[in-house]
């Protein structure tokens, strides 16, 4: 088959051609079948010219098999065989490397480039181009790998925090992406030469392109510079992959564009938000310094007592009386109670004050250790036992009740006195309201006997002590239990005047029902209703070294004004004092959690005056501050009562406070709404009451802030407002795009090492001399001043503005030669007695070449005028 194959393409190789001159120019490929071939035989051998006009005998040599990329041409029918039956055939440019051109001198066959069959692919890549595309690969996977650890990492890490908080998150985005850029413009160049390679060696360009394109493989061209060249050359080829390259080529400027984006998108995914900054270290104040120069008695384990005790209080009235400016935010820490029948319990409730004034830092803080001054706000209610009453009303608008009563049961931490507790207390008679009455609360002296007379009291966390403790005679060693007790008073209508005058007893005239941890009395007439709640409240303060935190920043909650109903909104309040069902967590209510440390009992030294109340307690005495300098031996004044008004009506009802109602004032709307609200929230007494404790704790400690002169080491972690990752839609958006790329790059250099054998990247005189050859030097003289139009204009009028270049190996060189494309179906034909000749070669591709110096004298033919007039 190979001899076969080698004699019939040199028999081929003699076709006569003097019937017909086919309408070729210079550097045009033409491939033709000889008339000796038309006798069927299987052997061609060397014609004998018709006339004096015949071609001379071209060699085609090296018998290899020609790659078929669908490229054919035949020669022009002779007038005698016009009549016959053909098929047409395309013309196509060609990409054999067994050709020559006809001129070549023998010296020129006989040059062989040694190992061009045998140049591995990584040698035609060259190793800059390997490293360009393996190096840049392992910087665009690093600088990906850099941007996840900026946008999943967690803020406990401590160096993403320091590029976030400093604010270098912008800055390493812009960088990243810079980085990734640079990488993929190397590798785009890179991609880009593969490129132009393959459509020099493969598809075949337009001449006029064909400088610029072999250029191009040194890669320093972009994706740009190749696509139209590219696009333009699909129409001088039919190979498999004249679209395919222009996708690619196409497909890779794409994603150079995007990716020229990338700091964009991914900058779309950074907002502003808090994240935990720095620690800092700071001396905040928290406590006055209390004056307890003068020892009285000393007594066990560091607790003694004080002749004088004084500290530089403010003077206020009582905070019952007085709007708060703010609801600041505190630290937390509960634990649920126990569920006992007839007891509403708020459970441990132990709430740390923030030793800041200003609410930017209270709202920003996420970690504070240190010291700091801690509420206890537990509350425990139950029904009382009245034991004889007496109901007193002057025709005023006040009202008041008188007796005895008695605690229902036992609660945890509860000391409560043997004997009945006598109470005085007032209430509103007309319309709905509630009363708050302080009742006797536990006094503390050196005389044991004196404790006796107390009303009882619900012990602190921070008491040193145990209720049967408090019942030894010996109370040298015991902290005293300031709990106090309340009644609250819940008027759903005014009783009748008939009902109840000045002065007189409606014991016998009640009706008393019990509902949980509340006393229904009622009249006989049925619609005059009270209810009644006996409630105890820890109400301590001490100092403790503490450990504040949170997972997110917060905003203080601030009172709310509905313009419709022209009432004030406790919503945010409430939701702040854990009145909200569906905010169970503490980050959600916008307060602190509060670690449990080993022990709540403070050390010697953080320990207040054995005698002295709390200051926040003493500062929220319905009855007032008897002394603002010098609070020794202090307790809260029983037989006070604070009454809270929801409706304005109601509210006008009452006159101002005057000696006639001694011992009774209105508290402030704020205070009486929050309670309000409360109970109608959430229903529950100890929990509107705890908050009421809560708010007024808080005014009181706040309004004496200037006045503090003890301070902590305490260090604090502030949110701080920053711009890091909050979305990762851009950050996905961009390995989709970089794994595109990828895709496309190694798509190209698997194309580019199985299709290729001429072209070895970077490698400057290679490309420039294949450029060189008889067709192209006349060109390269006169165009050393010209531009690329005058070299088409020139093109043009020699009518090959529209031929097409490929790369060749032709005796032995490699060159990118012209290929005119032709699609005449009246010049390129061939008899269909051909086809068994066809049919023997599986890559049939015959080219005859003409030099630009035809011989003189052709017969006509079928050719047809150019533009011109040239034929």
């Amino acid at each position: 088959m190979a001899s076969l194959r080698s004699s019939s393409i040199a028999s081929l190789a003699s076709y006569n051609v003097s019937d017909c001159e086919p309408d070729v120019t210079e550097g045009t490929f033409i491939t033709s079948f000889g008339q000796n071939g038309r006798d069927g035989n299987d052997t061609f051998g060397s014609s004998t010219p018709n006339n004096s006009k015949t071609t001379s005998s071209q060699s085609l040599y090296h018998d290899r098999n020609i790659q078929d990329e669908g490229y054919r041409s035949f020669s022009p029918l002779t007038p005698a065989e016009s009549s016959k039956d053909y098929f047409p055939l395309q013309h196509v440019s060609i990409s054999t490397h067994e050709l020559r051109l006809a001129g070549d001198t023998q010296s020129d066959r006989n040059l062989d480039i040694p190992g061009v069959d045998s140049i591995k692919g990584r040698h035609r890549m060259g190793m800059q181009a390997l490293f360009i595309l393996v190096v840049n690969s392992v910087i665009t996977i690093t600088a990906i790998a850099f941007l996840c650890f900026l946008w999943f990492a967690h803020q406990g890490n401590r160096d993403w925090r320091n590029i976030m908080v400093f604010g270098y998150a912008t800055r390493a985005v812009t960088i990243s992406t810079l980085v990734i850029r640079s990488s993929i413009g190397f590798q785009g160049a890179v991609c880009v030469a593969m490129l132009a390679a393959l459509s020099l060696e493969s598809n075949g360009i337009k001449l006029i392109d064909a400088p610029a394109v072999s250029v191009m493989r040194l890669g320093m061209a972009s994706t740009w510079d190749l696509l139209f060249p590219m696009i333009k050359g699909i129409s001088r080829t039919n190979s498999n992959y004249r679209y395919g390259y222009p996708i690619l080529a196409l497909s890779v400027f794409c994603i150079s564009s995007l990716l020229q984006l990338s700091s964009t998108v991914l900058l779309s995914d950074v907002r502003l938000g808090s994240l935990p900054g720095v620690t800092v270290q700071s001396k905040p104040f928290y406590d006055f310094d209390y004056d307890t120069s003068s020892t009285w008695w000393p007594g066990s384990e560091g607790w003694s007592f004080y002749q004088h005790i004084s500290y530089p209080a403010i003077s206020r009235a009582t905070t019952w009386l007085r709007t708060p400016r703010y609801f600041p935010a505190f630290a937390e820490y509960a634990e649920p109670s126990a569920n006992q029948s007839g007891i509403d319990d708020t459970g441990v409730l132990l709430r740390g004050f923030l030793p800041f004034t200003e609410p930017q830092s209270r709202e920003a803080l996420r970690n504070f250790s240190g010291k700091a001054m801690v509420l206890d706000a537990r509350v425990s209610c139950q029904r009382p036992i009245f034991n004889d009453i007496s109901w007193a009303y002057d025709g005023a608008s006040v009202g008041n009740i008188t007796g005895t009563l008695s605690t229902t049961t036992d609660a945890p931490m509860l000391w409560a006195p043997k004997r009945p507790i006598p109470f005085f207390c007032q209430f509103q008679p007309i319309g709905k309201s509630f009363a708050i009455c302080q009742v006797e609360s536990s006094v503390r002296t050196i005389i044991s006997d004196e404790r006796r007379i107390a009303g009882g009291a619900l012990l602190s966390q921070f008491a040193n002590t145990s209720v049967s403790q408090l019942q030894a005679k010996s109370a040298d060693d015991i902290a005293p239990p300031w709990g106090a007790g309340y009644l609250i008073i819940n008027v759903s209508d005014g009783p009748g005047y008939e009902t109840i005058t000045n002065g007189s007893s409606a014991s016998s005239k009640m009706d008393y029902k019990e509902h949980n941890e509340w006393l229904e009395v009622g009249t006989m007439q049925g619609w005059h209703n009270y209810t009644f709640s006996l409630c105890y409240a820890a109400w301590d303060t001490t100092r403790l070294s503490v450990e504040f935190s949170s997972t997110s920043n917060r905003t203080e909650p601030a009172l709310g004004f509905d313009l419709n109903s022209s009432i004030y909104s406790y919503t945010d309040i409430l939701d702040q004092l854990g009145h909200n069902p569906n905010q169970s967590k503490s980050e959600e209510r916008g307060v602190m959690s509060m670690t449990k440390p080993q022990s709540w009992m403070p050390t010697n030294d953080d320990a207040l005056p054995f005698q002295l109340q709390p200051f926040v307690r003493a500062q929220s005495d319905v009855a007032g501050l008897r002394s603002q300098v010098e609070i020794d031996w202090s307790y809260l004044q029983p037989n006070w009562t604070a009454l809270l008004f929801n409706d304005p009506i109601t509210r006008s009802m009452l006159p101002p406070a005057s000696s006639s109602y001694g011992q009774v004032i209105e508290a402030d709307p704020s205070i009486s709404g929050i309670f309000h609200a409360s109970m109608a929230t959430k229903g529950s007494v100890a929990h509107a009451l705890s908050s009421v404790i809560t708010v007024l704790s808080s005014m009181a400690y706040y309004d004496q802030f200037p006045q503090f002169a003890t301070f902590t080491s305490a260090e604090q972690v502030y949110f701080t407002a920053v711009l890091y990752p909050r979305s990762t839609k851009g950050l996905a958006a961009l390995i989709v795009v970089l794994f595109v790329h990828f895709v496309l790059i190694t798509t190209v250099t698997l194309l580019f090492a199985t299709k290729t054998r001429f072209t070895l990247l970077g490698n400057s005189w290679l490309n420039i001399t294949q450029m060189v050859n008889a067709e192209t030097v006349p060109l390269l003289r006169e165009s050393t001043m010209s531009t690329d139009v005058a070299i088409k204009k020139k093109l043009g009028r020699e009518g090959k503005d529209d031929a097409g270049a490929r790369i060749f190996e032709l005796g032995g060189k490699v060159q990118i030669r012209a290929v005119e494309v032709r699609r005449r179906r009246d010049f390129y034909a061939a008899p269909m007695r051909e086809a068994p000749i066809l049919s023997r070669f599986s890559a049939f591709e015959i080219v005859q070449i003409w030099s630009s110096h035809r011989p003189g004298g052709l017969a006509p033919g079928p050719w047809r005028t150019r533009p011109g007039g040239t034929e």
